[in-house]
């Protein structure tokens, strides 16, 4: 299966619900591809691995993309990955909410931590 589609355009207009979700769609396939490809590895000296998940903090609760985030970081939670997230709402908090409550190997708990930017404009 191709998820690539035959013409692609440079540009979207986020109008464009249908060609936006696609893109959606292309985009999370593939970050499941490199988790599936990720999980051949094995660290020689760290005690796990660290995923950075940043995103819009308007997606609601209820939206596919939320949803999508919050399983794709519980199953790299289920790997024992700690997620790292710009702390904020929206695919952040879906980020937060999909590590959940597993408890790794010695009863620790994978960890999630949370990061703001914040621009100094003068």
């Amino acid at each position: 299966m191709s998820t690539t589609p035959s013409h692609t355009p440079t540009t979207v207009s986020l109008a464009d619900e249908e060609a936006v979700r696609r893109i959606l769609v292309d985009t999370l396939f593939g970050l499941w591809a490199t988790v599936n490809n990720l999980t051949r590895l094995r660290p020689s000296q760290h005690e796990r691995y660290r995923v950075t998940v940043f995103g819009s903090a308007r997606t609601e609760p209820g939206h596919w993309v939320y949803e999508e985030v919050k399983q794709m970081c519980s199953a790299l939670s289920a790997m024992n990955c700690d997620i790292i997230t710009g702390g904020g709402p929206g695919l952040m908090q879906a980020a937060n909410e999909g590590r959940g409550p597993r408890r790794r190997a010695k009863g620790r708990r994978a960890s999630a931590s949370g990061c703001t930017c914040r621009s100094s404009r003068t």
